[in-house]
This record gives C-alpha cells, structure tokens and sequence, in this order.
C-alpha cells in the first residue's frame, strides 16, 4: 500500500499510456479481422454453403481467398511506423513533461525544504548524490517498457515483411536485414532520450527549488535546446547555408516514440545524436552538482525568502 502511494502518479499514467496503446493496436487489429470475416462469408457462401457447386470457379475463389488474405495481413513496421505517425505522436509531443512531472514528486522538497541539508550533516555528499540520481532516474523505464508492450502487440498479429516499405521514406536496410537490431536501438534511444529529460530536470531543479518553478524551468531549457537544435542547427546551417534538408533532421529531443528514420538518416545516426545529448546534459549535470558548498548556500536561501 505503501509502495502504491508513493509511486501511485507514474502508476497512473502508465496505466493510462498503455490503455491507449492497447485500444489503438486493437483497432487496427479489429479492423484486420473484420476485412478477413468478410472476405470469410463471401467464399463460404459462393462455395462452401451451395450445393450446386461450381468446382473451377470455387478454386478460383479459394486462390483469391488464399491471396487476399496474404495481402491484407498488416506488416510489423508499416503498422508500428502507421500508429506512430498518427495516434502516438501525441504521446511523443508530452514525454517531457509525463516523464519529469512525476519524477519531480518528493524530490523538490528535500531542496525547498532544506531536508538534504539534515543529510550532507550525516552522510558524505557522494552518497547523498547517489541516492539522489536513484530517485532522479527511477522511472527511465516507462517509456522502453511501454514501447516492448506495443512491439510485442504488434507483433502478435502481423507479418515481418519489407513488400510495405515501398511506401515510406525510411531506412529501409536497418528496417528489413536487421529488425531486432532496429528495435533494439528504438528502444535504446528512448531510454538514453529519458535521461535526458531528467538531466535536465536535475540541472533546473539545482537552481530553481520550487516544484513547479523546477518543471516550468526544466521546460524552457528543453525548449531552448530544441530550438537551437531545430531552428539553428537544422534550418539555418543544414537546409540554408549547407543545403542539406534531410541530414538536419537528425538534431531534434524528441522522438522518444517517434524515432523515424529515412533514407540520409539511420537509426545508428539517431543513437549516436542521443549519447552525444546525453554525455553533454551529463557534463551540466556534474557542473551544477560539483559543488557542495553552493548546493547548501542556495537552499539555505529558500528559507530567507520564505520569512
């Protein structure tokens, strides 16, 4: 019970995040099966259920039905890609915030509070940092084991198949020779993008001790570094000045579940911008935490604004 109410908002919205995946590949699924009941009721009553049975074109029928069924069968990545580019895009547009909100739960207030100042009283400021980023990063799990949980769906009812990707402007070499390595670094880039995220909590947090000072903050530097990402690095160096439309694409925070490569990009690109993120906010991250004296200083401020 305890456990419950102490992680009851990530709960929440896994619950909720999941229960959309689910409704969402289900609807698809629904939709697979209907289209297969009726191609179903159309041979069985053309051949199964009369009993003048014409033997040539009920062969016919069954050779179509056969073809048809191959047809319509969803292929993994073309529906996985097809969900991503339309429903769960929304869920990547908020991951910032539905990962940092709850994560931030009970961590402001050991700044705000003055509590970690009790702490660096009887533990060493290492180990206070430790348990500190175990809370920080306590929930980079949500966004892997929610995509495992879509995979795995999506799997179950589709075929593995490159005939779609015809369709799509994505890397098709990394999608159809090596699709568990592919899904591998899906997940790898969203876990490593999750970190991020909270690096960058960690670095508003360190200035701004209030819970929701802290999260509006976090924001803005994660609005700022998208835009010189997306702004300077991709539209005025890359597509202006270099010419080059496509490759720009790959400087971007998001893409925690819309990680869409092309033909100039491919996952191995995407990964290697996420560790370089990551090593970068990590290097912030020890500049903001390096010293102890000013950590206390600041906190010690709060209560001086308070009276």
């Amino acid at each position: 019970m305890k456990f419950l109410k102490k992680h009851l908002l990530i709960i929440i919205i896994f619950t909720f995040l999941t229960s959309f995946i689910v409704f969402k590949v289900l609807e698809i699924k629904n939709d697979y099966e209907n289209n297969l009941n009726i191609l179903h009721n159309y041979y069985t009553k053309e051949c199964v259920d009369k009993t003048d049975i014409d033997v040539d074109m009920c062969q016919l029928l069954l050779e179509e039905y056969i073809s048809a069924n191959e047809y319509m069968t969803p292929t993994f990545f073309g529906t996985i890609f097809n969900l991503l580019d339309s429903s769960l895009i929304l869920i990547d547009f908020f991951a910032f915030f539905i990962l940092t909100i709850p994560t931030l739960v009970g961590i402001s207030s050991l700044f705000k509070d003055q509590v970690l100042i009790t702490y660096l009283t009887k533990q060493k400021y290492s180990t206070f940092l430790k348990e500190l980023f175990k809370r920080f990063y306590r929930y980079i799990w949500l966004f892997p084991i929610i995509l495992l949980i879509f995979f795995l769906m999506v799997y179950s009812f589709t075929k593995m198949s490159s005939s779609s990707f015809q369709f799509f402007d994505y890397n098709l070499v990394a999608l159809t020779n090596k699709p568990i390595l592919f899904l591998a670094i899906y997940l790898i880039n969203s876990l490593l993008l999750s970190v991020v995220y909270l690096n960058i909590l960690a670095i508003a947090l360190r200035f701004k001790h209030d819970y929701f000072s802290a999260i509006l903050t976090s924001f803005l530097i994660y609005l700022a570094v998208y835009l010189i990402f997306a702004v300077g690095v991709n539209y005025i160096i890359f597509q202006n000045f270099l010419f080059l439309d496509t490759v720009g694409e790959l400087f971007t925070l998001n893409g925690v579940f819309a990680f869409n490569v092309n033909n100039a990009i491919g996952p191995l690109e995407r990964l290697e911008f996420a560790i370089s993120i990551l090593l970068l906010s990590s290097l912030f991250v020890y500049l903001a935490y390096r010293s102890k004296e000013k950590l206390i200083i600041d906190c010690e401020k709060n209560n001086r604004e308070e009276l």
